[in-house]
């Protein structure tokens, strides 16, 4: 009957922090792999160094034919930089949301997301559209158009990619 007290105890707890409980251990990480736009004109290849949980990544954003559009690369000039967690195209392929976990042995883990617009080949922090909100999921959920959802700490949160 204990055992069966604790199961409950424990999966009430999962369901209370609404599924908060990755972001407080390891992140899972995004991995070495390309993601093609929806519409299959872009390309986004994404690498990694280090040895701490996602590593610190590198993003090179590519036409479909090689042509080289974009290079972020995440690595940090000393401690630890940022590694990639999940990486998603809105359905219009007009947006590349990276979602980055901040380095740390053993954490708290710190996120943030930062924004590939095609129209403009700029890839900018979503702190630019929502300057208030910290990040506590690493998930990405694309809404209707141009709506993110985001786990923050205020709870669910959409924000217009295209408000700027």
């Amino acid at each position: 009957m204990a055992k069966s007290w604790k199961v409950f105890l424990c999966i009430a707890m999962l369901a209370s922090t609404g599924g908060m409980a990755q972001a407080q251990g390891k992140p899972a990480c995004f991995g070495l792999r390309d993601l093609t736009s929806p519409d299959g004109e872009v390309v986004a290849h994404f690498s990694r160094s280090g040895r701490f949980a996602c590593g610190e990544s590198k993003v090179d954003i590519l036409q479909a034919d090689g042509h080289l559009l974009l290079s972020v690369d995440y690595a940090s000039d000393g401690d630890r930089g940022s590694g990639l967690a999940q990486a998603a195209w809105s359905s219009d392929s007009r947006y590349l949301v990276l979602s980055l976990v901040d380095e740390a042995e053993r954490g708290p883990w710190s996120f943030h997301m930062d924004v590939y617009r095609r129209d403009g080949n700029k890839l900018r922090p979503l702190s630019l559209l929502a300057p208030d909100l910290k990040i506590v999921q690493p998930t990405i959920n694309f809404g209707e158009g141009d709506v993110l959802e985001v786990g923050t700490d205020k709870g669910a949160v959409q924000i217009h990619l295209g408000a700027r």
